[in-house]
């Protein structure tokens, strides 16, 4: 069992978080608070299996598990299984960078970082999570993703925020923040 320091807080609830690696098969057990992010997971299973933790990809039921999560914002229980691979998206910002793509219909998103000119210009699907938008500007800007903060309309965006959630239909200027 892989055990990660938690935080000061003295009342932190920890829990014992399973994953299983997909290749090759393999079991992790962490013991890590509720409401601690899952980031030192990411972090753990880079290192377990020489990537960088971007690479590293954790979903359960289906749905991307993002660093920032917790266990108790995702409500996982023990019973959840949590499976985590290498995520193989090579070209995710190649495809992040065209128009077009899976459904032909992409929004173009510029995303402008303060006192710089040239914006960075990605398009996505109506679907997609701006994890991936952050994730394309840290690897534009070779910045960890924990780095990245994007706006719209004044409010910080959630890795969990998709278009469709923020009832954006056409093109749309973000405000990028790089954190220190």
């Amino acid at each position: 069992m892989e055990a990660i320091e938690l935080s000061s807080d003295d009342d932190e609830i920890v829990e014992t978080l399973r994953v299983l690696w997909n290749e090759p098969m393999k079991i992790h057990w962490f013991d890590i608070g509720r409401k601690e992010p899952l980031q030192k997971v990411f972090k753990l299973l880079a290192k377990e299996y020489q990537l960088n933790p971007e690479e590293v990809l954790l979903v359960r039921n289906g749905t991307e598990i993002y660093p920032s999560d917790s266990i108790h914002s995702l409500n996982i229980s023990v019973l959840d299984e949590i499976v985590a691979l290498k995520n193989n998206a090579k070209d995710f910002l190649t495809e992040l960078t065209t128009p077009g793509g899976r459904s032909g219909r992409k929004i173009k998103i510029k995303v402008q970082e303060k006192d710089v000119r040239k914006p960075l210009v990605f398009y996505l699907c109506k679907d997609q999570s701006v994890h991936l938008l952050i994730r394309a500007c840290a690897k534009q800007l070779k910045l960890p993703e924990d780095k990245i903060s994007i706006k719209f309309d004044g409010d910080v965006l959630m890795h969990s925020d998709t278009l469709n959630s923020l009832d954006i239909d056409n093109e749309v200027v973000m405000d990028l923040f790089i954190n220190k």
